[in-house]
């Protein structure tokens, strides 16, 4: 008997247009979507020495998951003093870094484990991504 293996379908993304960003984290994030909110500027802020806030792009995956990056970053150096890891890398990845975290985080929290379930729809995008080896080092 020969086994057969099917090969996931790609993730693809979508950039949520302006008009339609005030209803993103209370459409992904109805309980709890300012502390989400919050939590990723927090992280992102922690793991980014340089980084002093700005604009950020909406990401919108076909899986159901989402992100947000910081908007017109070209390259930005992460660093996680918990692991060592140090690296440079796009908006991006440092979005999906970011969002990861909080996500993760905010998993445990009460009424929030739905947050567990946004993490591995993301964490599958992450593992397709051109950067997954940096995203993964900065979030192990």
């Amino acid at each position: 008997m020969v086994q057969e293996f099917s090969v996931p379908a790609v993730i693809n993304k979508k950039l949520v247009p302006a008009h339609q960003r005030t209803g993103f984290f209370p459409r992904h994030f109805p309980v709890a979507w300012m502390k989400v909110e919050l939590q990723i500027y927090g992280h992102l802020s922690a793991l980014a020495d340089g980084y002093r806030g700005g604009g950020w792009d909406f990401v919108e995956l076909d899986n159901g998951g989402c992100f947000i990056a910081p908007h017109g970053v070209d390259q930005v150096r992460l660093c996680n003093a918990d692991n060592g890891s140090d690296e440079t890398i796009t908006g991006e990845a440092a979005g999906v870094v970011a969002c990861l975290y909080a996500f993760s985080h905010l998993s445990f929290g009460a009424g929030l484990g739905y947050l567990g379930d946004k993490f591995h729809l993301l964490r599958d995008f992450a593992l397709e991504h051109p950067e997954a080896a940096k995203i993964f080092a900065l979030i192990d």
